[in-house]
């Protein structure tokens, strides 16, 4: 069976000093129900730029973990499929080698019909097969190009000939809102769309061309 891994461009119309690294643990719930919700996409950011740092997905319990997080203020974002995300401020002490946040509850948004919702987009979404970055966590010096965008995202790499792996399995096409930007040559779009012009990057691996 043929197999790709496919990047899509979907355009737009410091931390402290320590020997010390925390392990920070929890469980996402649903507020409904009181149960836990399985595989739950988990970010940590840097509340002093914004940049993201590590990403993750709890367990079929609901449990996630972050391990050898430096001290000091981050944020903590949830994100699952119909659920409104959580945005949770954290402030990692070296006290303990341990860090427990509470128990972090999730609402679905069909119980929020009636309440109108301001959030921020989560850095990082997961659903199913395809791994989404939202851009305003990946900040670059204007003219900048995708590109450079590209390297500020955990678990991508960009190779020296503009070729890009993620999780160390090579990208083989980039699209651009769906379509091939430059058929055969996939650094023609990184290298070229500036960054403020992307607004989701998203990876995913293609099964067969059908």
């Amino acid at each position: 069976m043929y197999r790709s891994l496919l990047l899509v461009l979907l355009l737009k119309c410091s931390l402290v000093s320590s020997s010390q690294k925390i392990t920070i643990r929890e469980r996402i719930i649903d507020s409904a129900v009181n149960k836990s919700l399985a595989y739950t996409t988990i970010s940590l950011i840097n509340a002093k730029d914004s940049t993201l740092l590590f990403f993750w997905r709890a367990d079929a319990a609901g449990n996630f973990k972050f391990n050898n997080v430096d001290p000091g203020p981050y944020l903590l974002a949830a994100s699952y499929a119909g659920y409104a995300p959580v945005w949770l401020p954290l402030d990692v002490s070296g006290r303990q080698p341990l860090q427990e946040t509470g128990a972090i509850f999730m609402q679905n948004k069909a119980t929020l019909k009636n309440v109108m919702v301001y959030d921020k987009r989560p850095p990082v979404t997961i659903n199913n097969d395809t791994l989404e970055f939202n851009t305003e966590n990946f900040k670059t010096q204007p003219n900048f190009v995708v590109e450079d965008m590209l390297k500020k995202m955990p678990g991508v790499t960009v190779e020296n000939d503009g070729s890009i792996k993620v999780n160390g399995q090579r990208v083989k096409r980039v699209l651009v809102n769906g379509k091939e930007f430059f058929t055969g040559d996939s650094a023609m779009a990184t290298k070229n769309l500036t960054a403020d012009a992307v607004d989701k990057v998203q990876v995913f691996d293609r099964k067969s061309d059908q």
